[in-house]
Parts: C-alpha cells; sequence; structure tokens
C-alpha cells in the first residue's frame, strides 16, 4: 500500500514541517508491503499546519473526509493519469 501525508504549511510553521515529513517518510516504509486487500492501495492524509495570528481564532473551517469511490485525477506537474477506485462496495 502506498501512504503519504498531503503538507500545507504558512511561512511561519516551516521549521516544524521537517518532522511531518520524517513522519510521513517513515510511515510510507512502514505500509509499503502492507496489503489491507484490493480496496486500499492507496492512503493520503492531507495535513494543514497554519500560525493564526492573534486574535483569530478560527481561521479554517474543518471539513467532512471526502470519500471517493471512483475518480481519475491528472497530475498537473507530470501529466500522469491516477485513478482512485474502490472495487467492493458493502451498501
Amino acid at each position: 500500500m502506498k501512504f503519504s501525508i498531503s503538507l500545507t504549511t504558512d511561512n511561519r510553521s516551516q521549521a516544524k514541517s521537517g518532522l511531518i515529513i520524517d513522519l510521513s517518510d517513515k510511515l510510507a516504509i512502514f505500509f509499503a508491503d502492507r496489503i489491507y486487500g484490493d480496496s486500499i492501495q492507496h492512503y493520503i492524509i492531507g495535513f494543514t499546519c497554519v500560525c493564526t495570528p492573534e486574535g483569530i481564532k478560527n481561521l479554517f473551517v474543518k471539513k467532512k473526509p471526502v470519500y471517493v469511490f471512483d475518480k481519475i485525477s491528472t497530475n498537473r506537474f507530470t501529466g500522469e493519469k491516477i485513478r482512485m477506485f474502490i472495487n467492493n462496495i458493502d451498501q
């Protein structure tokens, strides 16, 4: 299974981004040889790290998880097409 953490930071929180990158690399190694069936081949976690200015409590609104059943994405840098799908849907 492929695992990664998608990291978004601002200028003031980049000093700690190395910790998240290191965690992502170690988790990728840990999950590399694991198989959780055909329905889970890639697992990506989105992580946003922002130091909010004083006086602002909630800069970002919490988002609900997005479940993808069948989607084709194109990498904007390489043009590679990536298909995300679920083989066995128990509904």
